[in-house]
């Protein structure tokens, strides 16, 4: 298979199943997964490489399939395993009572506040779609909630590796 198809040459792609332009807020959508794809991929090379995070990149791979095709891929039980690695982590770290400012690990946060820009994109795709293809929404019903869920994920990840929490407090 060759990497170019040249289908997109007249700033087209394919998203839901349909071509688009590709400043359509649905590939900008694909774009955010793909980039939170390739910090996760940059955690597990130079910080950890575990199973979970190979998993979290395959949901990804999934999520951007499902952003393209319309397919829906992300199930309950994705969202419930990264809830159970949240749950894991934080038994063994201090309750959470302030707002921290991120130190170490600056990949896991950069990760999280992708994550956290990509739940924005698709939630906001979603709405903007709502009136046009009603069913879709039923297509995204887990796509927020797993992207929700991986930030929270990766805000405990990098947790676990600051062992010096710095405490952010009003002035």
């Amino acid at each position: 298979m060759k990497i170019y198809t040249k289908t997109g040459d007249k700033g087209t792609t394919l998203s839901y199943g349909l071509r688009v332009p590709k400043h359509d807020c649905s590939v900008d959508g694909q774009g955010e997964i793909d980039e939170l794809n390739a910090w996760i991929g940059m955690i597990r090379d130079k910080i950890m490489d575990v199973p979970v995070l190979e998993k979290i990149q395959r949901d990804l791979m999934e999520i951007g399939a499902q952003l393209a095709t319309g397919n829906t891929r992300i199930t309950e039980e994705d969202i419930e395993k990264l809830e159970s690695c949240i749950d894991l982590m934080e038994s063994d770290l201090p309750e959470l009572k302030n707002f921290i400012i991120p130190k170490s690990t600056p990949e896991i946060h950069v990760a999280r506040t992708v994550c956290r820009r990509a739940e924005r994109v698709v939630s906001a795709w979603e709405a903007e779609r709502k009136d046009s293809t009603p069913d879709s929404i039923r297509r995204f019903n887990l796509v927020i909630p797993y992207l929700n869920r991986l930030s929270d994920y990766l805000f405990v990840l990098a947790r676990t590796f600051d062992k010096e929490e710095k405490i952010w407090k009003t002035k």
